[in-house]
């Protein structure tokens, strides 16, 4: 859920979870893709700790499941290594290709097919795009000018 975020914003792991606007994205983000692989018929257990379902009720509104995976997040960013980035941001600082088709471009193509809105994976997927494309460089406003 973090990894296009990362990628987007040049930000690690720990950064992402302690920015409020950056950490509900990214719960946005996998609240998008969970609803898209229950649809499918996808059985999904959990993403790290946090089972799948919250995200799902947390993309469907439920401000509580919201602010139980906010919490889990920052208690994980309080104890988390603080230069931790995920593999498609290291892509990215690297200047190799991502996995950003294959992951949060096959979620936009199966919500596209379910007529199932998907704008936060959208917005990660073009994004992440215009990096490897070299007309956007990583940078939070990335993400945050697409929230605000």
């Amino acid at each position: 859920m973090r990894n296009g975020v990362s990628a987007a914003t040049g930000l690690t792991i720990n950064a992402l979870d302690n920015h409020p606007q950056l950490r509900r994205f990214s719960i946005e983000v996998a609240g998008e893709a969970v609803r898209v692989g229950q649809r499918l018929g996808y059985s999904l257990t959990a993403l790290g700790a946090i089972p799948a379902a919250l995200f799902a009720a947390a993309a469907d509104g439920n401000e509580a499941a919201f602010a139980g995976i906010e919490q889990r997040l920052i208690d994980a960013a309080q104890r988390g290594a603080a230069g931790q980035r995920p593999s498609m941001g290291q892509d990215i600082e690297k200047g190799r290709r991502t996995e950003i088709d294959e992951i949060y471009g096959l979620v936009v193509q199966r919500a596209t097919e379910l007529g199932i809105p998907v704008p936060a994976n959208q917005t990660v997927y073009d994004r992440v795009r215009a990096i490897e494309n070299g007309t956007l460089t990583p940078a939070p406003e990335n993400i945050l000018d697409a929230v605000e």
